[in-house]
């Protein structure tokens, strides 16, 4: 009997032990958060390191102080938000999401815009290559998605509060570092948070197209089908224009990313062009007639498109783009308009169908980056 009552009671006392290790531990993740899942950060006590997109943007759209955002794929993941915040006023934040589809950004612009209602500006890159797209659409293969850091289920919470890598690589090295002599609290800057350009080493044609020039060949031409054109009205309306008409006092700087010249070759070549421009239309007949919609497109500027000089491959652009675009964007330079919008259509079907893209392989390469954005931004209001 006395055997029984003395396992029983250590039975107990492991029980106790190990509910108050998981308090203890649950309540340590609460506290430092950094993932923002339950409060803003603390950082006059800890450094928080901004480098998980699909993990802390949705505690950022939801704890922090803003208002106003830049959002996007990787296109927008170069701006600085001190940039923004000179030219447009307000206080911004960035949340891009790199390789998202429209339905994933969309819905993050719907929470900032539920819980910050004294939003004025979205700017948010809208990429062509994502027109013809199911409404639904969502890239799994970017890894998986910690719903449970966006739901309202607390229950699921467990997945955050006693993940491993929360714990060991983020929480308990934050309390560590937070503890150590010289140590400077505080959080990484929007200008540098997502910030790619700097994780590659060169730009131009020879790192664009490193095996050379090819023969070209012109495809037949292709059309838009009906299928296609529902999946376009479906993806514009429900993750862009419904935003517009629920929040009407906001206004989205929306953008077309300039793509190289390379990117419309392809299309070119594969006879796409014209499905593309078609739906490029369609787009913007439908995006016209919202009045805080503002909409850019910057694919009709050859000092963009045609110098290599700006890519480091045939979609991505360096970050004196962004910073030349939200000048643009700013000064009004690039809008699309009711009167303006067919003549940009024509220019960009007369400027890619009769370029000839052989002669991108005769620029030469620029050894600093630095000359390539003075260049550019240098001859900017001229």
């Amino acid at each position: 009997m006395k055997n029984n009552n003395f396992s029983k009671k250590w039975i107990l006392i492991f029980m106790a032990a190990v509910l108050l290790v998981l308090a203890v531990t649950a309540s340590m993740v609460i506290y430092v958060d950094p993932f923002f899942h339950y409060h803003k950060p603390h950082t006059d006590k800890y450094y928080y390191v901004l480098d998980n997109q699909r993990s802390q943007n949705d505690g950022i759209l939801k704890r922090f102080d803003y208002d106003s955002l830049i959002t996007g794929s990787s296109m927008a993941a170069n701006f600085k938000t001190s940039e923004a915040e000179e030219l447009f006023g307000g206080k911004f934040i960035k949340v891009p999401y790199l390789g998202a589809t429209n339905r994933e950004i969309g819905e993050n612009v719907n929470i900032a815009l539920s819980k910050k209602p004294e939003i004025k500006t979205v700017i948010r890159a809208f990429e062509m290559s994502h027109f013809i797209e199911d409404k639904d659409a969502i890239r799994y293969d970017m890894g998986v998605y910690p719903v449970y850091l966006s739901d309202n289920n607390i229950f699921n919470d467990v997945e955050y509060v006693f993940n491993r890598d929360v714990i060991f690589k983020r929480t308990l090295p934050m309390i560590k570092a937070s503890n150590s002599e010289g140590f400077k609290s505080g959080i990484d800057s929007f200008d540098e948070y997502s910030r790619w350009v700097h994780e590659y080493n060169s730009f131009g044609i020879n790192t664009i197209v490193p095996d050379g020039p090819w023969e070209m060949t012109v495809g037949e031409p292709v059309h838009m089908t009906e299928e296609e054109h529902e999946l376009l009205v479906g993806n514009v309306t429900q993750n862009v224009i419904v935003q517009a008409e629920e929040h009407p006092d906001v206004d989205f700087y929306l953008f077309f990313p300039p793509y190289s010249a390379f990117w419309w070759e392809y299309l070119v070549e594969s006879g796409n062009i014209y499905r593309h421009l078609e739906s490029e239309r369609e787009v913007i007949e439908m995006l016209l007639p919202y009045e805080n919609i503002k909409l850019f497109s910057f694919n009709n500027i050859p000092e963009i498109t045609m110098d290599t000089n700006n890519y480091t491959e045939a979609l991505h652009y360096g970050e004196w783009i962004n910073t030349l675009m939200l000048k643009y964007m700013h000064d009004g330079k690039g809008r699309l308009t009711k009167d303006n919008y067919e003549d940009y259509l024509s220019e960009t079907e007369d400027l890619y169908l009769n370029f000839d893209y052989m002669t991108l392989f005769d620029q030469e390469d620029y050894e600093d980056d630095y000359l390539v954005s003075e260049k550019l931004l240098g001859s900017y209001g001229d």
